[in-house]
């Protein structure tokens, strides 16, 4: 959220709720559905787990996290 410009802040913040409340949502509907509730668990974390690795190779660190620790020459 820290490195969209500030004009999309609202618009990327009601995106992170539509996910978060639509993982529920289709979450309650699998488990429903399903012998084996069990193994969606074990994939979703397995999912997880490897989505946020992914993403904390891929995006650069936060501005604010930089200036707090002074690395001013990574900021630009």
């Amino acid at each position: 959220m820290e490195i969209t410009p500030d004009k999309y802040h609202e618009d990327a913040t009601l995106f992170v709720y539509i996910g978060d409340g639509l993982t529920f949502v289709l979450s309650g509907i699998f488990v429903k559905y399903t012998r084996d509730p069990f193994a969606f668990l074990g994939i979703l974390s397995a999912t997880t787990v490897l989505s946020v690795i992914i993403l904390a190779i891929m995006l650069p660190e936060s501005p604010k996290f930089l200036y707090s620790k002074g690395m001013y020459d990574e900021l630009l």
